[in-house]
């Protein structure tokens, strides 16, 4: 055994404070000073919250019809179409529409629209698909439940029901003359108001969404100003047309849908003095007010939508050039 001199000394337990015996600085300063708390990792940030670029706020999108047509019985070379001209003898196949449309917000007040039509072909003109203007158009928004808005820009004007209806959605093949001949290409450059209260917006975005063939949302109420020569086309007076529309969607309580609806328009329009053929004769008629005729109708329209079954009816009346065959 080793001596206990040559065992080594356990280390010296610190003695318990005094009370009231003053401490050490260094000893006061590290029992004072608290343990920093710990800090949360910030959360990661969910899809979406973060601000989208300007071009992913932008859609592309489009369409294409082919159309085969075939006339039966004798009197089919005669056969004539205002606001087709696709109708009529020895057309067989060809493209009726290829669209493309562009659109998106730039922000919370303005939404852009721009489609252009590859299908087109120009008066007079021997060889088709042409690619031309259909919409180009703004929305401005007034406030940010979007009720409020002025859309300016070439778009379609407010009157009638299926006038509005897009191509893509309707039924037959194309627009009734009587009130698609009162806009041509439905379509014309203006500033139009439009109010569509949130309860109606949701309506608009359901009945087309659903496959209820809806029109779309132009407001409940709609007013604005427009040139009234048509789309594509210069303004050859200094007369505005003016346009009023009203249309509501109602929901009955299980679930059908009811629009009810009028439109009405008033301006002054100068038409092209080009040669007419009627009876194997040929004439151009003569333009006595340069700077334009009376061109003023009234729609007023019923729309049941087919849930399964539905019914559309329009109605129209008014006044505008007209050809006197007698002269």
């Amino acid at each position: 055994k080793l001596p206990a001199s040559a065992m080594p000394a356990a280390p010296a337990q610190p003695l318990p404070p005094v009370p009231g015996a003053a401490m050490p600085a260094d000893t006061a300063i590290a029992q004072a000073a608290p343990a920093p708390a710990p800090v949360a990792a910030p959360a990661p940030a969910k899809p979406g919250e973060a601000s989208k670029k300007w071009y992913d706020k932008l859609s592309l999108r489009g369409y294409t019809q082919i159309r085969y047509n075939q006339g039966i019985g004798g009197d089919a070379q005669d056969l004539r179409a205002p606001g087709d001209r696709f109708i009529g003898n020895d057309q067989s196949l060809g493209i009726r529409r290829a669209r493309l449309v562009l659109s998106g917000d730039l922000n919370e007040h303005v939404s852009l629209y721009f489609q252009p039509d590859f299908a087109s072909t120009p008066t007079g003109s021997t060889t088709s698909n042409f690619a031309q203007l259909r919409d180009a158009y703004a929305d401005i928004f007034f406030d940010k439940k979007r009720e409020y808005r002025v859309r300016v820009g070439q778009s379609k004007m407010p009157y009638g029901w299926e006038n509005l209806q897009s191509s893509q959605n309707r039924l037959s093949l194309d627009r009734a003359d009587a009130l698609n001949s009162g806009l041509r290409d439905e379509r014309d450059i203006g500033a139009v108001f439009y109010y569509s209260p949130t309860v109606a917006k949701g309506r608009f975005q359901d009945l087309v969404k659903s496959g209820l063939k809806g029109s779309g949302d132009y407001g409940v109420i709609g007013a604005g100003v427009y040139n009234g020569q048509g789309a594509n086309r210069l303004e050859r007076n200094d007369s505005m047309h003016a346009v009023v529309h009203a249309t509501y969607p109602f929901k009955f309580a299980n679930g059908q849908y009811l629009e009810v609806g009028a439109d009405a328009y008033a301006g002054s329009f100068v038409p092209t003095a080009a040669a007419v053929n009627i009876g194997g004769g040929s004439f151009t008629p003569a333009i006595t007010e340069p700077s334009g005729y009376t061109d003023q109708r009234v729609a007023a329209h019923i729309i049941y939508y087919p849930q399964p079954f539905g019914l559309q009816a329009e109605w129209t009346v008014g006044r505008g050039p007209e050809l006197d065959v007698a002269q």
